[in-house]
């Protein structure tokens, strides 16, 4: 798991989400000092629709 700033995450959002896919991290982003949102690897077959 890593932490990020929102900031950093913006900047290199397609970076983080390679990684996320790739080998499955969570990535958690913080905005002055409080988390406000993570990224997580959702399964190809994930449905929608449900």
């Amino acid at each position: 798991m890593e932490f990020v700033n929102i900031h950093e995450a913006k900047t290199h959002l397609s970076k983080y989400i390679e990684r996320v896919n790739k080998n499955h991290e969570i990535i958690v982003i913080w905005k002055n000092g409080v988390p406000v949102g993570q990224q997580w690897f959702f399964p190809r077959h994930w449905d929608q629709q449900s």
